[in-house]
């Protein structure tokens, strides 16, 4: 099947511009517009899957694009948009982007009429965020957003970082380790910011032997807590970038025979509901994930029913919290 994307390529535009074609936008020059057509012609490309769902009927269905569900995070928000989805009248396909044909992901998406997208985990230079913001698809970016905003609902994630290092750094802790996301995305990028800003509103910097970036899978968590335990000294506290990571870093340091938190201090990030398990106790910070995913829908149903103008930017910042548990304490003197 041939895609937008091979149209985009043959007219020497780009995507976002085949759809605008294919919307009927009356921005697209005249000899921008012959292009694409011409691709289009050549290729045999039938629009229909796409275009029309932009300009005929909606189901009343929404689109989820959703990060792995392995993280507890994402099955957490998950949960809670469809089950408020589904009070609202809507229903909901949950789509993954942790597979190879994002772009075919997308088509699939407008092509099945879609009321409206929540994007969950989107990055900072995602190449397919022009294509649903402006294919006039009603969306919403939660968790995350990119680094051209639009609508998003998102923690204040610079602030939460500072509370996770504040913390540390209360309890005396000198040699603190973090592990931390990529930084092409927003998330992880503001709360890198924010554990940078409360080293420095206290005159320390980052001994950068501890910082530790990672892409999120287990096996690479678990090299950055084998290479922090190796160096020495050790920290006697680390910081995990989500309370996923912050899981498996604590496997490894129990691995280790190390204690938590007597020998090193350990916080993650989200709350998730296994964090305050008796057997875990997390300290974490913490925000609520039902609300997030929560006003998400409402603000998303709200631009899609036309109570709020699609030119006004719907963007909110949730404030964090901590929550103190058992798994961090002042370092042994």
């Amino acid at each position: 099947m041939i895609s937008s994307k091979e149209v985009a390529k043959l007219a020497g535009v780009s995507q976002a511009t085949v759809s605008r074609v294919l919307n009927g936008a009356q921005n697209v020059r005249k000899e921008t517009k012959e292009k694409v057509e011409k691709a289009i012609a050549e290729l045999h490309y039938r629009p229909n899957m796409i275009a029309r769902s932009l300009v005929m009927q909606k189901t009343k269905t929404i689109a989820l694009i959703s990060g792995d569900l392995e993280n507890a995070f994402y099955s957490e928000i998950t949960t809670a948009i469809i089950n408020l989805a589904t009070k609202k009248g809507y229903n909901t396909m949950v789509y993954f982007d942790n597979q190879p044909n994002r772009e075919e992901i997308y088509e699939h998406i407008v092509s099945n009429h879609v009321a409206g997208i929540i994007q969950s985990s989107i990055n900072l230079d995602e190449p397919m965020y022009d294509f649903f913001s402006e294919s006039g698809t009603p969306y919403i970016q939660i968790n995350r957003k990119h680094k051209n905003a639009g609508n998003y609902v998102i923690l204040n994630n610079v602030k939460a970082g500072q509370l996770a290092m504040d913390h540390l750094l209360q309890l005396g802790h000198e040699h603190i380790g973090i592990i931390m996301g990529p930084t092409n995305v927003s998330t992880f990028l503001d709360r890198q910011e924010g554990c940078f800003q409360a080293l420095q509103d206290k005159g320390k910097e980052m001994d950068q032997r501890f910082l530790k970036i990672v892409d999120t899978t287990t096996k690479d968590i678990e090299m950055a807590m084998y290479d922090l335990l190796s160096i020495q000294p050790h920290p006697t506290a680390v910081l995990c970038a989500t309370d996923q990571m912050a899981l498996t870093a604590m496997d490894v340091i129990l691995k280790m025979g190390k204690r938590i938190p007597e020998d090193i201090s350990l916080i993650g990030f989200d709350d998730i509901t296994l964090s305050s398990h008796h057997a875990i106790q997390l300290t974490s910070v913490a925000h609520n994930i039902q609300q997030m995913g929560e006003i998400a829908v409402n603000s998303l149903i709200h631009i899609i029913e036309g109570n709020i103008e699609r030119e006004n930017y719907q963007q909110i910042k949730l404030e964090p919290h901590l929550a103190v548990r058992k798994t961090t304490c002042s370092p042994k003197s």
